[in-house]
């Protein structure tokens, strides 16, 4: 048995390379019993149940089928791009949605696995919008908005993100890793062996010893630049990066 975890691959349609490597692991790399975490922003845009969502991501829908049939457990948690999908996935009894995080135990180890967009417990805006996007005001609101209205939207507020992210630079990668890294160690102390969190891009992780017990944080990092997911397996003690 093997876990594999994705995140981040923002994927932008029906012909993005990216879907493509997302379907190869789900019906042909992962083998039976193994599972698969998609820890959020699998989608760069994918809101609520909307026809249009669904027909540009039919491949990802297929591929779950396939994945079903050869008992491979999918783990999809929500992001900050892809939310309130409940309804998508009622059909797929492989595939287990979670709205935050997600714990496993697997082989005797423990791992929390999260997006990783509440890790910092001072981003009182963020915090406050997810909220607000994840309220039942929000489903109201989308059961009229069109499907290429709300995508064009997030796009645009995706778009708008990253440009205030590259502006902050240097300081913001590094104030990142620190916030991240003391969450991590947090979740540690509460018995978890891994941690794994998405979400910041930072391709980042640390690992040591307590008390002989060994414990490792990583995060995903950003697959469409590094083409990289995570790996682990029975035999593993170390969560590794391997081609995505």
């Amino acid at each position: 048995m093997s876990l594999y975890v994705v995140s981040d691959i923002h994927i932008q349609g029906e012909n993005d390379p990216n879907l493509k490597s997302l379907i190869n692991l789900m019906t042909t790399r992962a083998k039976p019993k193994d599972v698969i975490v998609l820890a959020g922003d699998i989608f760069d845009i994918f809101v609520g149940k909307k026809e249009f969502f669904l027909k540009i991501y039919k491949k990802f829908f297929e591929a779950i089928k396939v994945a079903e049939n050869n008992n491979v457990v999918i783990h999809y948690i929500e992001g900050n791009h892809d939310f309130l999908l409940e309804k998508n996935f009622k059909n797929h009894s492989n595939l287990k949605l979670h709205s935050q995080d997600l714990t496993l135990e697997l082989g005797e180890k423990k791992f929390f696995i999260a997006h990783g967009d509440l890790a910092n417990k001072k981003d009182f805006g963020y915090i406050i919008l997810r909220k607000i996007l994840r309220s039942q005001l929000m489903k109201l609101i989308l059961l009229v908005l069109p499907g290429e209205v709300i995508y064009k939207l997030g796009r645009y507020l995706s778009n708008k993100s990253e440009a205030n992210k590259k502006k902050k630079g240097h300081y913001l990668e590094t104030q990142i890793r620190k916030i991240y890294r003391t969450y991590a160690k947090g979740i540690m102390s509460q018995g978890y062996d891994y941690v794994i969190l998405g979400h910041c891009h930072d391709l980042d992780q640390f690992e040591y010893d307590e008390n002989k017990n060994y414990r490792q944080y990583i995060n995903v990092g950003y697959p469409p630049t590094h083409k990289k997911l995570l790996y682990w397996s029975l035999n593993s003690q170390k969560i590794n990066r391997i081609d995505f």
